[in-house]
């Protein structure tokens, strides 16, 4: 039997960077399972959030969107409203599989 999740784990790889620069709200990530470029695809656009604290005393949530992937090995580059703290590095986000990405289908 199949189990509908609501939230999928991703870990925080670190901030996008450059030799000399680095983005603290564009974020890698790695998801859990997605080790095949194939099925890296259907990631893109969905949300992420990041929790402030852990258990029942959650103070807020920052939430982020996956704008593309970061190489075949199933890492992603997900973009933040504010940034990431660098005590999330290594920690735990959560990506909601919903809503999913709709293409617009060209008519003739």
């Amino acid at each position: 039997m199949q189990r509908n999740r609501l939230f999928i784990k991703a870990i925080v790889l670190g901030y996008k960077r450059g030799l000399r620069n680095q983005r603290p709200s564009h974020v890698l990530i790695k998801i859990s399972g997605t080790k095949r470029y194939t099925v890296l695809e259907p990631y893109l656009g969905k949300k992420v959030f990041y929790s402030t604290g852990s258990g029942n005393n959650c103070k807020k949530f920052l939430w982020g969107k996956i704008i593309s992937m970061h190489g075949k090995s199933g890492a992603f580059i997900a973009k933040f409203s504010k940034q990431l703290p660098p005590s999330s590095f290594s920690s735990f986000v959560y990506v909601t599989p919903f809503p999913h990405r709709v293409k617009k289908m060209v008519s003739d």
